[in-house]
């Protein structure tokens, strides 16, 4: 782990209304303004593109990539690598904000990202979250905070309303096929597709893990740079890993679990409970 002074991000809540918390519920997804401040962002975004840029999967030329490859390029579980992004990632006031929306006492991360389109990079086909996560269906919840201002023509998100309802619909991960499959699967349902058409520094979006959902293109000669926390219910377990990719992440994040086992292990660190949280002074 990198040791560095961590910028402060003050462990105060954002007030969540009744009105959001529905919201949420029954769109299964949510834009919320200033959770941050724009000097809070600021101090972490220059620790975070540094560790993109160091840990980065993938480093090939846009043209020798496929679909997955050309919507983005991730760097995953930075909280774990610096504890100075850590002091980010695994903040009281995110974790606060997963567990109210998703309805329960605590909640785990189940994966940080940098999370950042490069310019030309492709669209993100439509795609679930969950699918490769090695649970036993469950919620969970993604939190999408953009480092930079941006609009449209960076590549912002696109939700089928009401989508997450049918909880898994296809076991594949982001691809072609789950273009073509899930942008049959809006339609024959007629859910309504909502376009997020700009989120400040500050902003994020939330979205439930079975929420269906797309990003566009980067036209732009920037670095689209936002971070993703992804969050589960603490309590959660193991399920069959039928999916290739829940079999390597078992492998490589759950070293020892097996099915039915209670989802828990250094990389699926508990970020927020109710209980500790009530006992803060």
């Amino acid at each position: 782990m990198v040791e560095s002074t961590p910028p402060r991000l003050a462990d105060h809540p954002y007030a969540l209304s009744d009105a959001q918390v529905q919201a949420y519920r029954t769109d299964g997804f949510l834009v919320l303004r200033q959770v941050a401040t724009a000097a809070e962002i600021a101090g972490f975004r220059p620790l975070i593109r540094a560790a993109w840029e160091t840990h980065r999967l993938d480093r090939r030329p846009m043209a020798l990539r496929d679909t997955y490859g050309r919507a983005f390029t991730q760097s995953v579980h930075l909280g774990l690598k610096d504890a100075a992004i850590g002091q980010f990632a695994y903040a009281q006031r995110f974790g606060r904000i997963a567990a109210q929306l998703m309805g329960v006492p605590a909640v785990r991360m189940f994966l940080d990202e940098a999370f950042f389109k490069e310019p030309s990079a492709g669209p993100t086909p439509w795609h679930q979250d969950q699918p490769v996560w090695p649970f036993a269906p469950t919620q969970g919840l993604t939190l999408w905070i953009p480092l930079m201002p941006m609009g449209p023509e960076m590549g912002m998100l696109t939700f089928a309303r009401g989508s997450q309802v049918d909880g898994q619909i296809l076991a594949a991960d982001i691809s072609d096929a789950s273009e073509e499959a899930l942008r049959a699967h809006v339609a024959q349902r007629g859910q309504q597709t909502v376009d997020v058409h700009d989120l400040q520094v500050g902003d994020l979006s939330a979205h439930n893990g079975w929420t269906v959902h797309r990003a566009g293109a980067n036209q732009t000669d920037a670095l689209r740079e936002v971070y993703a926390l992804h969050f589960f219910a603490d309590g959660t377990r193991i399920g069959d890993a039928k999916h290739p990719a829940q079999a390597r992440i078992l492998k490589a994040f759950g070293r020892g679990l097996r099915t039915g086992d209670l989802a828990a292990s250094p990389f699926w660190p508990l970020v927020y409970s109710e209980a500790d949280a009530a006992t803060r002074p």
